[in-house]
């Protein structure tokens, strides 16, 4: 304990003491400059801590970790939280107290405080359920973003955004530009896989046989780490993966598990098994959840490693904006290389992807870059506007593919806390590493679809080590056929339950229009069972909080 604080921490986990500034960093870090895991400060880089505010870890270290120094003896307290959204931060003031935990059940056990739903944040939610923002769904608790470090100013915590994704902007044209980005995402990737699997004894890979878990194993195999793949299959076809997975496990000749699943692993009506800061719009997910980690003690994992995130690091944004980049930077020529390209990737004829470049264009002079918010089903008075998330304050002139590669890698934020599976053991995503991040954000958009292929840069950078059949593709499995038969069982119960809960007594919703949707089996497409599905899912996780806060 310090004077003025103190850390309280899970046997085995990761904390390194920072003495020379009175404090520490929790979590798992490893050095930029060769990828080896840290367990030691020196004074000097402690020191260095303090004198530059944080950004010296930002520049010597990476992993998933929050870092909690004082400026000087009677000084402020500092927390940064490192920019790969890997580690939560969540915290209370009050009463001239401030906690910081790593997940809200932690908060509310140190804290004692009382946790009434904050209902404009669960609108917010639930009208942007892609965007990140420091507002949680539960009243004075407050998540600190990404890359920011909270000053504990006497009167306020002060936020300060000290990793700037806009940062990394690379904007070099020709051959030898893009050999060099391709040999240097190779490189962190194998790096990045490397450090987190540095001293585990035994990894448990999710394998869907898609690109982005693929080249996960790749790295492994580079690192010579010992790995077990997990993939999923479900009876119908959309879901079953395990062609390429088996593709992938024999040309690294490790071993894969494959776990057939039913209809019953897929639950509408799940209860939250654990109480969080927000809806998390999974929970009906909870089975293959559990699924995976009895499949995991089976084999002694002691950690998990998964490619969630490489759609969006990889720059798999579906967009014109490319075209608008390539312009800027190499005129009418590279342009149409671009938007042949982008007709290719999407599918679409050269009128459709015209179109919508005009759109485009529309819009921008409209100044109208707001995220899309999703209304479907709810209230025509819930209509908040989306926080702003200080990743997208980005300088005059930015490319907007840029801005849409930051907000898709925005999007997979949310995604890291939702599912049960990734808080019962260590959970690793190595493909949201700082090293990596920063180097997919310095690749100018429109290289990510050269040739007319998505996430381009990573199949060359990997193009020697995959099987081709696994490089090639371009769509993976979805549980979807699971999704439609748990909601169609389960529609009279679906529709009690919004009727008579939490977020219609709220005014939240537009009970008619879910009522008439749930009278028929699914139709409409995924926008509407999911949505509805999403919705029951906020509605348990209301009650979850409801019931603890009355007790």
């Amino acid at each position: 304990m310090q004077e003025g604080a103190a850390l309280f921490s899970e046997t085995g986990s990761n904390a390194i003491a920072l003495p020379s500034v009175d404090g520490w960093i929790v979590g798992k870090i490893f050095r930029a400059a060769d990828s080896r895991p840290v367990s030691h400060i020196e004074t000097h880089q402690q020191l260095a801590v303090a004198s530059t505010g944080g950004r010296s870890l930002l520049v010597a270290y990476f992993g998933s970790y929050v870092a909690i120094w004082r400026e000087g003896p009677d000084r402020p307290w500092c927390i940064m939280r490192d920019p790969s959204a890997t580690q939560p931060v969540l915290f209370h003031s009050g009463s001239g107290l401030t906690l910081i935990a790593s997940d809200f059940e932690a908060l509310e056990a140190f804290g004692h405080i009382r946790t009434p739903i904050d209902w404009p944040g669960v609108a917010h939610n639930l009208c942007y359920p892609q965007v990140p923002t420091a507002r949680t769904g539960i009243e004075e608790v407050t998540e600190l973003l990404p890359g920011q470090r909270m000053r504990l100013d006497a009167d306020a915590p002060a936020m300060e955004q000290i990793w700037q994704p806009w940062a990394f902007r690379n904007a070099a044209q020709g051959a030898a530009a893009s050999r060099n980005r391709i040999k240097e995402l190779e490189s962190v990737v194998d790096g990045a896989v490397a450090a987190w699997a540095f001293g585990v004894e035994q990894i448990g890979l999710e394998l869907s046989g898609g690109l982005d878990s693929s080249i996960l194993a790749a790295a492994l195999d580079r690192a010579s780490a010992r790995w077990t793949g997990f993939t999923f299959a479900t009876r119908a076809a959309d879901g079953d993966e395990r062609r390429y997975a088996r593709l992938v496990t024999d040309k690294f000749v490790a071993p894969l598990i494959e776990a057939v699943v039913g209809d019953d692993v897929v639950n509408a009506l799940h209860t939250p098994t654990r109480r969080t800061e927000r809806p998390g719009g999974t929970g009906f997910l909870a089975g293959l959840d559990r699924t995976l980690q009895a499949l995991g003690d089976a084999v002694g994992a002691d950690a998990f490693l998964s490619g969630a995130g490489g759609d969006n690091v990889f720059c798999s944004i579906g967009s014109t904006a490319p075209i608008v980049d390539a312009w800027q930077v190499g005129g009418l020529a590279l342009a149409r290389r671009v938007f042949a390209d982008v007709a290719t990737t999407s599918g679409s004829t050269y009128w459709q992807v015209g179109r919508s470049l005009a759109r485009r264009g529309i819009r921008d002079s409209l100044r109208t870059r707001h995220w899309p918010p999703n209304h479907r089903f709810l209230n025509r008075d819930v209509r908040p506007a989306p926080d702003r998330h200080p990743w997208l304050a980005l300088p005059a002139g930015t490319p907007p593919g840029l801005r849409a590669h930051i907000a898709a890698v925005l999007r997979i934020h949310l995604v890291l806390t939702a599912h049960d599976r990734f808080c019962r053991r260590r959970y690793v995503f190595p493909l949201l590493s700082q090293p990596v991040l920063e180097a997919c954000l310095a690749i100018p958009s429109w290289q990510w679809l050269a040739g007319g292929r998505d996430r381009a840069v990573a199949r060359a950078a990997f193009a020697d080590r995959l099987p081709p059949a696994v490089l090639a593709r371009t769509k993976k499995g979805r549980v979807e056929s699971l999704m439609v038969r748990a909601y169609d069982r389960a529609r009279p119960e679906l529709t009690a339950t919004l009727r008579d809960g939490l977020l219609h007594g709220a005014g939240l919703l537009d009970m008619p229009r879910i009522v008439d949707c749930l009278r028929e089996p699914a139709r409409g497409g995924p926008a509407d069972y999911a949505r509805i599905l999403a919705l029951v899912d906020a509605e348990l996780w209301a009650r979850t909080i409801l019931t603890k806060t009355r007790s």
